[in-house]
């Protein structure tokens, strides 16, 4: 995901906008992988993703533009068990025993 993201970056030949992508990408890596990680987000996220690669070879700018939103207003929604999630890891030791 995040090499699509700059690879679109890069096809505009905007230079603040591919860095400020490759910032994003930096910053919120942690949180995307926990989001790959619960169960069934992997396969939906893949399908949005997919459907996001099809718009764009059609070159489909309101589907892609629809699409967009659609994957950014669902992060949201759980970005907030995401960042929890993140934390709690963050402040484990270690020392609790998996299983």
């Amino acid at each position: 995901m995040e090499d699509l993201y700059s690879r679109i970056a890069t096809l505009t030949g905007n230079g603040v906008m591919l860095k400020s992508i490759r910032r994003f990408n930096g910053q919120t890596r942690f949180v995307r992988l926990i989001d790959l990680e619960a169960e069934g987000n992997f396969h939906e996220i893949a399908a949005d993703m997919s459907s996001l690669i099809s718009a764009l070879e059609r070159q489909d700018v309101t589907a892609a533009i629809a699409n967009l939103r659609h994957q950014r207003d669902k992060k949201l929604a759980r970005m907030g068990d995401l960042v929890s999630e993140g934390i709690a890891r963050s402040l484990d030791d270690g020392s609790a025993e998996i299983g």
